[in-house]
């Protein structure tokens, strides 16, 4: 699992070093989506024509990295920081997976859940992780947030399908920068291609 986690983490950095650049912010005004609907309504549309497809690849090939700009571009840490958060829960993720896992080729059952936890993607921690900024960022945009109705629903959203939240989150801030919600940021990271 260690291995595995490496080599994710090698993969992430490469693919922030060599696709990510900063842009100046779009010029367009208005945006097409409001951030606060997106966020309430917007769930399993991560691939919708309001969505770029930059970041739904970049939410399905590289969540953490994905993630860690999300939360940088909402001002909650910085990029690394961020990465280096989600790496280390990854890493959580592996280390008790594979403890639990003892027989993890047994069969396919045990099999497929280790290799998508192996790679540092999604599991408990991580879920937890998400469900804690994310209950973040719906105070942020003045949205409901700590009840047990948007704790349930994230946390279900999130652990079924974190790649949609992950590109979920990605558009709301997206669309709260467009429409200057979010103010002092001189630039935008962007997946090459959006």
């Amino acid at each position: 699992a260690l291995f595995s986690w490496v080599i994710w983490m090698v993969l992430a950095i490469s693919v922030s070093w060599f696709c990510y650049d900063y842009e100046m912010p779009l010029a367009e005004g208005d945006s097409k989506g409001d951030p606060k609907e997106t966020f309430e309504k917007g769930h399993f549309s991560c691939c919708n024509e309001e969505t770029s497809w930059g970041i739904c690849i970049c939410s399905f090939c590289c969540p953490a990295l994905r993630w860690a700009d999300t939360a940088d571009l909402a001002g909650f840490m910085p990029l690394w920081s961020a990465f280096g958060l989600v790496s280390m829960v990854g890493l959580l993720n592996c280390l008790s997976h594979g403890a639990l896992a003892w027989g993890m080729y047994q069969t396919i059952l045990l099999l497929y859940p280790h290799v998508v936890l192996a790679w540092g993607l999604w599991g408990f921690f991580s879920t937890c992780l998400m469900l804690y900024y994310r209950q973040h960022l719906r105070r942020k945009f003045g949205l409901a947030f700590g009840s047990w109705g948007t704790c349930t629903t994230d946390f279900c959203y999130i652990f079924w399908c974190p790649w949609c939240a992950v590109a979920q989150e990605a558009l709301v801030v997206k669309q709260a920068y467009e429409v200057k919600l979010r103010r002092g940021r001189p630039h935008y990271r962007v997946c090459r291609g959006q």
